[in-house]
């Protein structure tokens, strides 16, 4: 009788193990596969200031710093004058659709009036967007999104002849 009894017990042990995982492979839901859409051509972002950026030794942060997809793409510590214009290619992962890029830059002085910069994004040399960031009062530091769309390619305008 006890060998009976231990076997049965085994049994459905082992025949529940067997249902559970059953079961569980039944409700298990596939990985969402994600198709990213690349934008074509060649961008470029060009940045233009009023004002000297330089380095914050103390926060420790750079004098103009540019943010794409939460990734630096362009970080630069030494000075910057105020005459000099920065360029800087390629932008890699542009996506159709929405894209941001983030822009900060430190002045030397906070008192020094007004600052301004101006982000222009450029697709094959052409501008698609130009935005201009401006100080506010007492802050030492210009900084804020930029915002631009790219309209997805058409496959019947790809493969029009």
């Amino acid at each position: 009788m006890r060998p009976a009894l231990a076997l049965l017990i085994t049994l459905g042990l082992l025949g529940g193990v067997f249902g559970y995982v059953r079961f569980a492979d039944s409700v298990r839901q596939s990985a969402v596969e994600i198709e990213i859409d690349y934008a074509e051509g060649q961008y470029s972002i060009e940045i233009q200031t009023t004002f000297d950026c330089v380095a914050d030794p103390i926060l420790e942060t750079e004098a103009l710093k540019v943010l794409f997809k939460g990734e630096p793409v362009f970080t630069r510590s030494e000075s910057i004058s105020a005459d000099e214009t920065i360029e800087f290619q390629p932008l890699e992962g542009v996506e159709s659709g929405e894209n941001e890029i983030f822009v900060s830059a430190n002045m030397q002085s906070p008192t020094s009036g007004l600052g301004a910069l101006k982000v222009t994004v450029k697709r094959n040399d052409i501008p698609v967007v130009e935005k201009l960031l401006t100080t506010q009062p007492g802050l030492a530091t210009v900084s804020g999104p930029v915002e631009f769309e790219i309209a997805p390619v058409n496959e019947s305008q790809e493969h029009d002849h």
